[in-house]
């Protein structure tokens, strides 16, 4: 998404986000957040896939580009936890986690911690403040409810802090035969589009999937991504 970018590896999420530096130019800040005492070898795995394709053409050797590459939703972790799947996506301009707590499973064995970051902290609101809050990440107090009968069920519950940096969720009562979704745990943040020197949008228009599409100019070589041609020589 603009301003962020999340990688997904077995041992948790590896989150760039660029940041306004005093008007000119960006700065990024990158955090990790480790699964805390989850099952070794997690493997992430498309889920949902798109129509939509992507090509990358890096460098002037052609056999270093990759073209035609599938996209996917959803990308979906099975067996984090014992019983505890998770499904990471996007949606509207951020970054979304839900935990799917089967039937036994214990979700009190959900846990993460915050690496990289300049000091994390619950707020009054209950959410996860990462870094400073004018240029840092937030993840949203969660929300947890059950498929009841065709209906939805809300369960609730909170973070809490533990004293070694881990964070981990506090359930209320629940059917524990039925599946518990933990939603969403949402990273938000405040977007960032810009280099160093003089960038100006024309025009922004939005699709049917939420993506945004700016229409304008940019001297700024370090504008995101990067994209450097060859001056025309005649």
């Amino acid at each position: 998404t603009p301003g962020l970018t999340a990688w997904l590896t077995g041992t948790g999420m590896v989150i760039e986000r660029s940041n306004p530096s005093g008007g000119t130019g960006s700065k990024s800040s990158v955090y990790e957040l480790k699964f805390i005492g989850a099952q070794s070898a997690v493997r992430a795995a498309a889920l949902d896939e798109t129509e939509y394709r992507v090509s990358y053409f890096f460098g002037a050797e052609e056999s270093e580009w990759r073209t035609d590459i599938p996209t996917s939703r959803a990308v979906h972790y099975r067996d984090v936890y014992d019983g505890i799947d998770l499904e990471v996506y996007g949606n509207d301009g951020r970054v979304e986690f839900d935990w799917i707590v089967r039937p036994g499973a214990d979700p009190s064995r959900i846990g993460f911690a915050v690496e990289g970051d300049e000091g994390t902290v619950l707020d009054r609101d209950g959410n996860i403040v990462i870094g400073a809050p004018e240029k840092g990440l937030k993840i949203l107090k969660p929300v947890s409810f059950q498929d009841v009968d065709g209906g939805r069920e809300d369960v609730a519950s909170s973070f809490r802090a533990g004293n070694d940096g881990r964070f981990e969720f506090v359930i209320g009562p629940y059917d524990r035969t039925r599946p518990l979704v933990i939603d969403p745990l949402v990273l938000a943040y405040s977007s960032y589009l810009g280099g160093r020197g003089a960038d100006e949008a024309l025009s922004i228009a939005v699709d049917a999937t939420g993506a945004a599409y700016v229409a304008g100019y940019t001297k700024s070589l370090n504008f995101p991504p990067l994209t450097v041609s060859k001056p025309r020589e005649d």
